[in-house]
């Protein structure tokens, strides 16, 4: 398995041997939402994800129920479950930190990948969350322009 993320594109793709997975997907905020110059990506809590290879346990995605999901709205538009996004060693990060992929109900983010689908969830992000789910071994998600 493994996630393209475009950021001019504003499109997550999943892959699996066997299906394709596209979906709207967006990072940043402000002037800097879907921007990814370096000079958006060097912005903290502003600019996109940074361009570069990312990694994901999947033992690391954090799912509460409804009320986990209301309680942690109030310090983030984090949406129905997220899960870290680790650098690999070779990814310029700029000294950012803290990236996740994770719904919400706002397009953008501090810098994370956000692909939408409120507190709620939508059938796309469930999609993603199931195959996040049921992978054993960690998963590449690369960022691209």
């Amino acid at each position: 398995m493994k996630i393209i993320f475009s950021i001019s594109n504003k499109s997550l793709n999943l892959t699996t041997p066997c299906l394709s997975i596209l979906t709207k997907a967006t990072s940043g905020r402000d002037s800097c939402l879907n921007n990814a110059s370096i000079a958006c990506q060097i912005k903290p809590f502003e600019g996109p994800l940074p361009v570069g290879n990312y990694y994901i346990k999947p033992s690391e995605l954090s799912n509460p129920n409804f009320v986990g999901d209301v309680l942690r709205r109030t310090k983030g538009d984090w949406g129905d479950w997220r899960v870290r996004l680790h650098p690999s060693i070779e990814t310029k990060v700029y000294g950012r930190d803290n990236f996740f992929l994770h719904g919400g109900d706002l397009e953008g983010s501090a810098g994370c990948i956000d692909i939408g689908g409120g507190v709620m969830g939508s059938t796309m992000t469930d999609k993603i969350l199931d195959y996040i789910t049921s992978s054993k071994v960690k998963i590449l998600v690369e960022v691209i322009e």
